[in-house]
């Protein structure tokens, strides 16, 4: 804006000098402002459509705490210089660059640059990622022109998996125990995964022709119509007087239910997520394959659910389809959720609740309800930390 002022007040001048004086030297200097803009926006068009930009990034999905690399690839075609050219990124909320990234530059004719950026991934989700607008400018900075890059890039962060730790010998449960809670077979109509074969497999369930092509035997995995033996409730509920912490509990709970899920996927043993966006959902988790579309699922669910998670789990309970055991991870621990988790128990679920109200309540409201759960029979587990 400034430079169109001072453009102004030159030309102001150059006219009221040449108006007076009647010279020549002040009419060719009048004339030659007047033609400047006009000749120095053609150059700027003219390059414009010589102008090239692309940007890549070495992986599209991340895990929270890795980095990654991000190019931008700049190239100036035209027979013109460009002075000035303003990049404009997309605000890392979820990331940091390493080094900060180049905001202003200028191009040769023909000339080429390149730079790349390392990007650490802070925190779990999805967004936008590298330029989000050139600004090329031309020689007297009166004109602009915008260059939008032709594909936009996306960063999706997934949540950090965590070792179970404590939890390890409480998410291990049994084929045996499973199968005598839940009355229900296999249904070998629809195949829903294949893996390598085991001892304790039926040679019925071998693929052959797969196992042949692999050189080693491959067995299908079938569809159940079974209720799992283990369930993950996680609550989606906004988080309230965390502060700057509070997506780093988040991410903390997410990674938490997702490792919990992972740990029996890896064993091949049925679990259930459930959890509270719009409406109460689940999600079925028998196998690798399966977890796979969880976590993909887990990196972009967000603390906004306007459903209660106490209803879910109230809806749960009277579903007639209460597992073995059952894991729920939240923040909102109080009193009327205590009698529901109680209830729970009452019925015969294994319950564990990881809690992680602890930055929320005080030391003696939060062993008060402790209490009340573990004397309900439910067991409770703080999360070692917050990372």
């Amino acid at each position: 804006m400034k430079y169109r002022v001072y453009y102004g007040i030159y030309l102001l001048i150059t006219f009221l000098l040449a108006f007076f004086l009647r010279d020549k030297f002040s009419v060719a200097l009048l004339l030659t402002l007047l033609l400047l803009p006009p000749l120095s926006f053609l150059s700027l068009f003219l390059t414009k459509k010589k102008f090239t930009c692309r940007q890549d990034i070495s992986e599209s999905g991340a895990v929270k705490g890795q980095t990654v690399r991000y190019e931008l690839h700049l190239k100036n075609g035209g027979r013109f210089f460009l002075p000035h050219i303003i990049i404009k990124y997309h605000e890392p909320t979820l990331f940091s660059y390493s080094n900060p990234p180049a905001p202003s530059l200028f191009l040769s004719p023909k000339e080429k640059k390149w730079f790349s950026l390392s990007v650490e991934c802070k925190f779990r989700g999805r967004c936008d990622i590298g330029v989000k607008k050139i600004e090329l400018w031309d020689f007297l900075r009166l004109f602009k022109l915008s260059i939008t890059p032709g594909e936009a890039l996306y960063l999706t962060i997934h949540p950090k998996l965590h070792p179970v730790g404590a939890l390890s010998s409480a998410t291990a449960v049994s084929t045996i125990e499973t199968r005598a809670f839940f009355k229900g077979d296999d249904d070998y109509t629809t195949i829903s995964d294949f893996r390598n074969y085991t001892d304790s497999d039926s040679i019925k369930k071998v693929h052959w022709k797969l196992s042949a092509k692999k050189e080693e035997l491959i067995v299908k995995e079938f569809a159940s119509h079974v209720s799992s033996g283990t369930a993950v409730a996680l609550d989606l509920s906004p988080l309230s007087d965390y502060g700057e912490r509070t997506t780093e509990i988040e991410d903390s709970m997410v990674g938490l239910a997702v490792s919990i899920i992972r740990q029996l996927a890896e064993k091949s043993e049925n679990a259930d997520f459930y959890y509270n966006t719009g409406c109460p959902e689940t999600l079925h988790v028998g196998n690798m394959g399966d977890f796979s579309r969880l976590y993909s699922l887990s990196a972009l669910l967000t603390f906004t659910s306007e459903v209660d998670f106490k209803l879910l789990l109230e809806a749960f309970m009277h579903s007639g389809a209460q597992p073995v055991k059952l894991f729920i991870l939240t923040a909102g621990l109080d009193p009327d959720f205590c009698d529901r988790v109680a209830m729970l128990s009452a019925i015969g679920c294994g319950v564990t609740v990881v809690d992680f109200s602890g930055l929320r309540l005080s030391g003696s409201a939060r062993t008060s309800l402790y209490g009340r759960l573990r004397t309900a029979g439910v067991r409770v587990s703080e999360p070692e930390s917050y990372n």
